[in-house]
């Protein structure tokens, strides 16, 4: 699969989780990845993950302290999957006291994002 121009991740941080899913853009939007974080800051962190382009499921438990391990441990998932490639553009959702300050942030943010100040 070529790796797609214009694409998109969307993120949904709630207090305790993340789910994500990645798309191309052509004509219509294609989801190739989607997953989540359920638990972080507990003892049963999880993440499930789907690779829609290859079939591929992945669930392991994690120890994630607070959300900036577990967007690492998501960004690395994600780097790790074929077709995954620059991010056109980034939508989120985040709940309070849902705080994600993460050296790798500035990897997935293009030029011109918009949004919430880190």
């Amino acid at each position: 699969m070529k790796t797609p121009t214009n694409s998109i991740l969307t993120l949904n941080g709630g207090s305790s989780s993340i789910k994500f899913s990645f798309y191309k853009k052509e004509e219509s939007l294609q989801q190739l990845f989607y997953g989540e974080m359920e638990n972080i800051g507990l003892d049963d962190t999880r993440i499930s993950c789907i690779n829609r382009v290859t079939g591929e499921k992945y669930t392991a438990g994690v120890k994630a302290v607070d959300h900036a391990v577990a967007a690492t441990v998501i960004t690395d998932w994600l780097e790790r999957q074929k077709g995954f490639g620059p991010v056109k553009a980034i939508g989120h959702r985040k709940a309070e006291p849902c705080r994600v300050q993460s050296s790798r942030q500035s990897r997935i943010r293009p030029a011109g994002y918009f949004g919430d100040k880190p």
